[in-house]
């Protein structure tokens, strides 16, 4: 009887295995592409469950109707069928933790991805705003280098009409600094 009852959890763990089956099934279905995937998969449990009934109908026949007594054979038949069960429940259930895994990951990077593309877009405008102000800055030292070239022009112009010593040391001086100020640029 307890062959019976092996088999019966096996069902039971198959059920199970269909179940998450469908769920994985419904999550990556456009995904599935060629005969092997989980839509196969699906199918085979059936397979495998129908296989399962049968057998546990056919242990119960002879135990009921023809006494016979099970031998290791039939206990070693139903371990398998058992841990077979098992083992497609463990895949199924590794395959939803990973695919699980895959999508917080998906959505993680779409998260990363979206905060890239924000930073990149204010970098963006903050390079217009930077070559915008470069530009006035070039106008500006443009003018008063200008501005600075006419004052040393007069400045000149007065030396030479004055004949002053200071003037003309004062010039030197500002010649000096004009002339580092240009250089730096």
């Amino acid at each position: 009887m307890w062959l019976i009852i092996v088999l019966l959890i096996g069902i039971i763990f198959l059920f199970y295995g269909l179940f998450l089956c469908q769920k994985i099934r419904k999550k990556i279905k456009i995904y599935s592409s060629g005969w092997l995937n989980y839509n196969t998969i699906f199918f085979l449990i059936i397979f495998f469950i129908w296989g399962y009934v049968g057998v546990a109908i056919h242990m119960a026949q002879e135990m009921f109707f023809q006494k016979h007594d099970y031998n290791s054979k039939d206990i070693v038949v139903s371990l398998v069928f058992l841990f077979g069960a098992l083992f497609i429940v463990v895949v199924l259930r590794i395959n939803k933790n990973i695919l699980f895994f895959l999508e917080k990951a998906k959505d993680h990077l779409k998260t990363i991805n979206a905060e890239l593309k924000s930073a990149y877009e204010k970098l963006d405008k903050d390079t217009a705003k930077m070559k915008e102000a470069q530009k006035i800055i070039q106008k500006k030292n443009h003018v008063l280098e200008k501005a600075l070239d006419d004052f040393y022009t007069l400045r000149l112009e007065m030396q030479e009409e004055t004949k002053d010593e200071i003037i003309k040391s004062e010039n030197n001086h500002i010649k000096e600094r004009i002339d580092s100020v240009v250089k730096h640029e």
